[in-house]
């Protein structure tokens, strides 16, 4: 029996082989590099969406990294996923505390070897179903790799939920809840991120490599896409969760704010008590403030502080002693004590205050002795108004309490200056008004005057400000920021973007499944089309080898016209290269070409019929070389049938060009007097033939002109034949001149010549003024022989019209007859017929 090693290795072909070997010859230190880094990265990453107290997210990918790790090099990957995943909650434990404790510490170890335990049964899973190399090409493997995850994950929620269960960080209440939320996030992650893993670093390589792009970026994409609607889900839920929060911190401030008013009037009746009266006692003081102080417990101490000047000092002393034995003038001294005020020139020694118990180590200390009381006694002399003081060290009460003052300056009525001032105590003032808001609640209380913090309840671990207000009291101004505690944020979450996250996860894994199985389909097709591929090129290069030993040009066109194949005689006789044909339109790039370059309509090229009529074609056609010029070519064009229907057709072309120019030479001897160039008899009758006809068709009437030279065989024997030849041309010339350029003439033989003329409006008129301008050019003397010669011409005309019905014959006829009546009457004349 072969154990699964043999089998595996016995299903890599040799190249996949050969790449798994290299792989596992890679180095273990830096496989596992990678791995931690792999594995913390991602974690990192997907626990911003866990949630609290941070273990369990409802996404893990580095579930599928581990599980996807194992399944590709076996153990090789265990010590990159243990401290991998050591790492990662050895970094969530830091970020919870910042430090390193023993429970955070053991959390890590556990979690990290539960996670190394669920890849190595994930990978031995995986191996021992589906086995590796895997292509998950088909239904059983993917369906396989659907099953088993989520049996796989039972391990890692199992061990790690009961290991943080045990160590307290999970309360047993809420186990179930945990370990569902753990075992989706770590089945989701293997779902995900297992195939990504394979595209990454999975065997058989070209096969994965290749699904980068059909299968890895759509993943990626709709993951993206998803991970946006969750998070405007969350900051839909969070803005939702705060709602209750935002009232409580407007409630909270609305409140202080109004205590603190309520300090203002206290000072301001009290102020009104000593304003009113010549002297007030200290039992007068005592009545008036314990009602306020019932009503505001959050005040320290009410107080009065007189002006003393330096010369009253024994005398007052003196005084408060009976009442408070051992009464000084005091003030701190450099270790914080109190000792007797040195000399100035004056004083506000707190005389009265209430309620004494508590705060006697307050009574004879001097206002003025410290900085930051005597800036507040100078800005309330100065306004007339309650001014609070900065924050300060308090003189009452045990240890060092901060608190601040508000004071308030008095004129009695006997015209005594002094002090009405309250001493609050920060931590006093906010308990009475935060045990109801507390748990629910972290308060901080700045004096942005001072830039200060008066009050703090934030824990040590950073916590974000979520909402600050302004208050203000005395003249300064303070802000109140709060933001929701824990247990807050415990009793409002919301689970809707948990729920839409993990659904849409689980679709991103269906989705790959459905890729997986899409791509691998598209990798077998895409391996049948390499092989029928190579057969066609192994057929295209036979047919190459037959083409380039023909002697006829051929090439090949799509249904579209573009070609597609040519044969070395084509380029030589088009002039274009295989490069320069192969795509290109043979309609626009050599069919039907004017000379100027531009292409005649295509409807216009029969021989392109075949790709609609399925019909061969045989004729002779005009291409165009790449230099421009005309290539004369007899083509056979047959269409490509494919399922009763054309695809396309292949053109055998030959040039013809000999062939042309030979009956081109054989029509113009024809045709055509040799010694003139001008058409011959043949040609004149045949044009007036069509003439005639046009004249019929078109009731329009016509001349023809019929002429011989005047003592031409004179001017032959006297000059020889080379003058009479040349003087022939010259004739012919002159006659060109003087006639239209739609008018015909030819030569019938000797010095015998005629001119038909079309589309006469007065054919007798007309015939008459063409003739004399005949004769007028004929009649210029020309040079033979150093001697001045003149010729002359003798003329007949003959009209025809539509309703003669008569023949080109009949018309040179007649034509003739009026030739020799010109040259009886004298030569160098004109007669009609």
């Amino acid at each position: 029996m072969q154990s699964l090693g043999e089998r595996v290795t016995d299903r890599i072909p040799p190249q996949t082989k050969n790449s798994s070997d290299a792989r596992t010859a890679q180095p273990l230190w830096l496989t596992t590099l990678i791995l931690i880094a792999a594995y913390a990265g991602t974690g990192k990453l997907c626990l911003l969406l866990a949630i609290s107290p941070g273990y369990a997210s409802a996404i893990f990918p580095p579930a599928g990294v581990a599980v996807g790790a194992a399944f590709i090099i076996g153990k090789r990957a265990f010590p990159g996923l243990f401290l991998g995943s050591l790492l990662l909650n050895l970094w969530v434990a830091y970020a919870e505390g910042h430090h390193f404790g023993a429970i955070g510490m053991a959390a890590a170890i556990l979690i990290a070897t539960s996670s190394t335990v669920q890849a190595a049964v994930g990978g031995w899973c995986l191996r021992k179903v589906i086995a590796y190399p895997a292509a998950f090409d088909n239904i059983h493997d993917v369906l396989s790799f659907q099953l088993l995850s989520p049996l796989i994950c039972l391990v890692s929620a199992t061990l790690s939920v009961s290991s943080l269960t045990a160590l307290g960080i999970i309360s047993p209440a809420n186990f179930g809840v945990h370990w569902g939320i753990w075992w989706i996030g770590d089945t989701l992650g293997v779902l995900v991120i297992l195939p990504l893993t394979l595209v990454a670093a999975g065997e058989p390589r070209a096969l994965w490599r290749k699904r980068a792009a059909t299968l890895a970026v759509p993943m990626a994409l709709a993951f993206s896409l998803l991970v946006v609607l969750y998070i405007n889900i969350s900051k839909w839920e969070q803005t939702d969760s705060l709602v209750e929060f935002r009232l409580q911190s407007q409630r909270l401030a609305d409140n202080i704010q109004s205590r603190l008013d309520e300090q203002e009037a206290l000072l301001e009746q009290i102020e009104r008590l000593f304003a009113n009266e010549n002297s007030i006692s200290p039992e007068t003081f005592r009545h008036f403030t314990q009602k306020a102080l019932l009503r505001f417990p959050m005040i320290q101490a009410v107080e009065w502080a007189p002006r003393i000047d330096a010369a009253d000092r024994p005398a007052f002393e003196a005084r408060q002693s009976t009442r408070i034995p051992g009464y000084q003038i005091r003030e701190r001294n450099e270790q914080g004590g109190l000792q007797r005020a040195s000399d100035r020139r004056y004083f506000y020694p707190i005389s009265y205050l209430e309620p004494f118990t508590g705060n006697q180590a307050a009574a004879g200390f001097d206002l003025a002795s410290t900085a930051t009381r005597r800036s507040a006694i100078i800005e309330t002399l100065r306004k007339g108004t309650i001014v609070a003081s900065a924050p300060l060290q308090l003189i009452q009460g045990p240890g060092a309490q901060s608190g601040f003052l508000l004071l308030l300056s008095v004129t009695t009525r006997s015209g005594d200056h002094g002090l009405v001032l309250s001493v609050i105590k920060v931590s006093g003032f906010m308990a009475t008004l935060l045990p109801a808001n507390t748990p629910q609640l972290f308060v901080r209380l700045i004096d942005i005057n001072a830039r200060q913090t008066v009050y703090d309840s934030f824990p040590a671990t950073k916590s974000p400000v979520l909402l600050q207000q302004q208050l203000e009291l005395g003249g300064r101004h303070y802000r109140l920021e709060t933001a929701p505690s824990p247990a807050y944020l415990a009793q409002h979450t919301g689970w809707q973007s948990w729920v839409v996250l993990a659904a849409g996860t689980l679709g991103t894994g269906l989705l790959g499944a459905l890729l997986m199985l899409g791509t691998g389909h598209t990798a077998r097709v895409e391996s049948q089309v390499d092989e029928r591929t190579a057969e066609l090129q192994e057929s295209e290069a036979r047919v190459r080898e037959i083409t380039s030993a023909l002697g006829e040009g051929v090439y090949v066109i799509d249904r579209h016209g573009n070609i597609i194949f040519s044969n070395p005689e084509a380029h030589r006789l088009l002039g274009w290269s295989e490069q320069q044909l192969r795509g290109s339109k043979a309609h626009a790039l050599f069919h039907y070409m004017r000379a100027d370059g531009t292409p005649l309509p295509l409807e216009a090229c029969e021989m392109l019929a075949v790709l609609h009529t399925n019909q061969i074609y045989r004729g002779e056609e005009t291409f165009w070389r790449q230099d421009g010029s005309a290539l004369p070519v007899e083509v056979c064009a047959s269409p490509i049938i494919r399922d009763g229907s054309s695809t396309g057709a292949v053109f055998a072309f030959r040039d013809i060009s000999e062939r042309k120019a030979l009956e081109a030479r054989l029509y113009r001897q024809a045709f055509y007097d040799a010694l003139t160039e001008l058409p011959n008899r043949r040609y004149f009758m045949d044009r007036l033939q069509q003439a005639i006809h046009r004249a019929q068709r078109n009731n329009q009437r016509g001349a023809v002109l019929y002429m011989d030279m005047d003592g031409f065989k004179q001017i032959n024997d006297s000059f020889g034949h080379e003058a009479g030849d040349h003087i022939l041309r010259l004739f012919a010339e002159r006659l060109q001149e003087s006639v239209r350029k739609i008018d015909s003439i030819a030569r019938l033989g000797g010095d015998e010549f005629t001119i038909i003329l079309e589309g006469l409006t007065d054919p007798f008129a007309d015939a008459q003024a063409v003739a004399q301008k005949v004769i007028d050019a004929i009649s210029r003397p020309t040079q033979i022989a150093q001697q001045t010669v003149r010729m002359s011409t003798s003329i007949g005309i003959a009209v025809f019209n539509p309703a003669s019905g008569e023949t080109p014959d009949s018309v040179l006829s007649k034509a003739d007859m009026a030739m020799y009546q010109a040259k009886q009457s004298g030569k160098n004349g004109i007669a009609y017929s």
